[in-house]
């Protein structure tokens, strides 16, 4: 940067704060149109939601009426058939009607409706025991006339996939401890217990040769006030799969799935996966989560997962005995593709915007660059004509009388005027510069000869210095000497005084020692006689228990004998005597053996009291030479105190004429040095006064360039 001209350090500065501004201008317009974007993006996502929430949920709550007023029309027809009933059995009380005429009256009926209603798969009428006519026990095991094995009314007419069959529903279906066709066992108590329309759970059904799934219709059979039995029709619900399947072809195409959703979670109809039409789908994977949760709930759901792939629509179906629903559900990717194509277009109108903006402002950045450019020129152009007149002073021959004209008013004009001012002012001074340079150099020649005498005479002083310190310091060197060889005496004096000391304090304690041992010694003999008198004592019991032993072992003997004399009595005595003989031979033995070692014992002991004795008369003469030992070295520890004295005394005084000698040679060393620095002085202000002189020349030479 220090090597550009001022032309391209106000285009580069200039172009610099053109391309921030540019930059900055850009980027901000870029931001908010990424802003603006994502703004639009979120609107139209949002918005096309809550348009697809409103036409999903208006598709669901059409699909739910569709299915609810199939219900309904089979409900209908349910209670119909069920008002009949109750008129017939009341028409043949008040005509007296032959109660088997009512019976095929009432099973006619249920044929009937088999027959002229196709979504209609079966129907059935059972009535409590003696509820129809009271008249059961004559009805046991009548078929013709629905009588069970108990006689009560329970046929049930059904589509067999080519005309109505029926089938007498025994005590065991009835109480649902014998299958029925896929019925679950509460298909009669149901509508009994509660009085009430029950619609069942739907399920799969082979009664027409074909799986096919219904729904059980229950409604209870009531007269005054009680519940005589029920009148049951089965729904084949086939044709909820065609309107499931046209209401998904109607929703984006059919790219979600639409299911009805029985009561328990039995999948009723769905367009996905007819084989599996009859499952509790509740827990199902492929379903809300939420769902068995919503069909307890009777409130429409709307919801996004959470994973933002689904959106799921409830709409509950009430039956009046437990909820269905309707559930559609459709992938985001799409039900929000209008919304996510729009974002692309918009995404691609901002970038073309953005790199049409981008490509105008580059061409913006740079005209204005060159208008920069072509602009510093005309600003730097007066700068150079005093660049040029400058370079002409400092280069020609210094002609301090030319003056730079310009007409301009701004800042290069005023540097131009003071420019002029300057070489006004420089010239005089250059006129009273030449005038001092000749009296300079008369000076300097005059200090040039004053600094050579003196230089001489600093040199003859130093060379008389340095003989003084070169001999002072012989002197110090041989103070060192002498007082170093001193204090080594004083040490070896003070270490033999250490000895000498150390051998005493060991003789004395060697003494006290012998001493401790002589006691020791005349202690322990006594203990060693009193041994020797046990030991004594020892021998006469043992000649005691050898006699006792010797008088047991004869007494044995006599036992022995007596014992022999006795025959056969004395056998166990004669065995009780030879043990008390041979015990008594084996004392007499250990006796013997520890009379040897007692023997033993007391040559010992007799061998320890002489050691003792002798041991005391060594440590009696150790003693005395011990004690002659530390009287000599308490004499020649005398001695060497002494010398140590004498040679402290020698070490004082050497140590102090080694330092007034040290003092000596460092007064002389500094006034060598002293010397020293005045002689490099002197000679530094003879060369100084050469030098003056010669620039009083060199100086008088450049001033005279100069033309004033």
């Amino acid at each position: 940067m220090q090597k550009l001209s001022v032309q391209w350090k106000v285009t580069l500065v200039s172009g610099l704060c053109l391309l921030f501004t540019a930059f900055a201008l850009l980027s901000i317009s870029a931001y908010f149109n990424n802003q603006s974007q994502q703004t639009i993006g979120e609107l139209s996502v949002s918005s096309l939601k809550d348009k697809t929430e409103s036409l999903v949920l208006s598709q669901a709550q059409t699909e739910a009426t569709r299915v609810k007023g199939f219900l309904d029309e089979a409900i209908y027809r349910a209670q119909t058939l069920a008002q009949s009933v109750i008129f017939l059995k009341k028409n043949a009380e008040e005509n007296y009607t032959n109660s088997s005429e009512l019976r095929n009256s009432v099973s006619e009926m249920l044929k009937l409706a088999v027959e002229n209603f196709s979504n209609i798969e079966g129907a059935y009428a059972v009535f409590e025991p003696n509820g129809l006519d009271g008249e059961d026990s004559n009805y046991v095991d009548a078929d013709y006339a629905g009588g069970n094995d108990t006689g009560r009314f329970s046929a049930y007419w059904f589509n067999n996939g080519q005309e109505p069959d029926r089938q007498i529903l025994s005590e065991a279906q009835i109480a649902g401890t014998e299958s029925l066709d896929g019925f679950t066992s509460d298909w009669y108590d149901c509508s009994v217990s509660s009085a009430a329309l029950c619609v069942l759970k739907p399920h799969v059904s082979s009664q027409s040769g074909t799986q096919s799934l219904i729904t059980s219709i229950t409604v209870p059979l009531v007269q005054n006030g009680k519940v005589l039995g029920i009148m049951g029709l089965d729904i084949n619900l086939s044709q909820l799969q065609s309107i499931l399947v046209d209401v998904d072809s109607k929703l984006y195409g059919g790219a979600g799935n639409v299911t009805i959703v029985g009561n328990d979670g039995v999948l009723a109809a769905w367009d996905q996966d007819i084989s599996r039409i009859g499952d509790i789908i509740t827990g199902d994977s492929s379903m809300p989560s939420a769902l068995a949760n919503w069909l307890n709930s009777d409130q429409i759901q709307v919801r996004w997962t959470d994973d933002d792939k689904w959106l799921q629509v409830f709409k509950p179906i009430s039956t009046g005995s437990g909820n269905w629903g309707v559930v559609i559900q459709l992938p985001v990717n799409t039900v929000l593709a209008d919304a996510y194509e729009l974002g692309d277009i918009v995404s691609d109108q901002f970038s073309t915007s953005q790199n049409t903006t981008w490509l105008i402002g580059v061409v913006i950045i740079g005209l204005g660059l060159v208008i920069v450019y072509f602009a510093a020129q005309q600003i730097v152009k007066p700068i150079k004509v005093v660049v040029e007149r400058l370079k002409d002073i400092a280069s020609g021959e210094g002609d301090l009388t030319q003056r730079i004209e310009l007409k301009q008013q701004d800042e290069v004009g005023e540097l131009a005027n003071w420019f002029n001012k300057f070489l006004d002012k420089l010239q005089g001074i250059i006129q009273d510069v030449v005038q001092s340079v000749s009296e300079i150099e008369q000076t300097a020649r005059g200090a040039a000869d004053i600094a050579g005498n003196t230089r001489d005479g600093s040199e003859l002083q130093f060379r008389e210095v340095d003989l003084v310190a070169t001999a002072a310091e012989q002197m110090t060197m041989t103070a060192s000497e002498v007082a170093n060889h001193t204090e080594n005496a004083l040490n070896a004096a003070i270490s033999a005084t250490t000895a000498a000391t150390s051998g005493q304090s060991v003789a004395s304690q060697s003494a006290q020692s012998m001493n401790s041992l002589v006691d020791k010694m005349n202690a322990a003999k006594p203990v060693v006689e009193q041994l020797k008198s046990s030991n004594e004592s020892i021998n006469q019991i043992l000649t005691v228990i050898e006699g006792v032993s010797d008088q047991t072992n004869l007494l044995a003997l006599n036992a022995a004998i007596e014992a022999a004399r006795a025959g056969d009595q004395g056998k166990g005595f004669a065995v009780v005597a030879e043990e008390v003989r041979q015990l008594s031979i084996r004392s007499q033995q250990s006796v013997t053996q520890i009379r040897e070692v007692i023997e033993e014992v007391g040559i010992g002991i007799g061998s320890v009291v002489g050691a003792i004795e002798e041991g005391n008369k060594l440590a009696g003469d150790t003693s005395l030479q011990v004690e002659e030992a530390a009287n000599s070295l308490n004499n020649i520890a005398e001695a060497i105190r002494s010398i140590e004295e004498l040679n402290a005394q020698i070490a004082r005084a050497a140590e102090e004429q080694r330092t007034v000698s040290a003092e000596v040679n460092g007064n002389v060393s500094n006034i060598r040095e002293q010397s020293e620095g005045i002689l490099t002085n002197a000679e530094r202000s003879a060369e100084v006064g050469q030098r003056l002189a010669s620039l009083s020349e060199q100086q008088k030479s450049l001033v005279g360039q100069f033309v004033v």
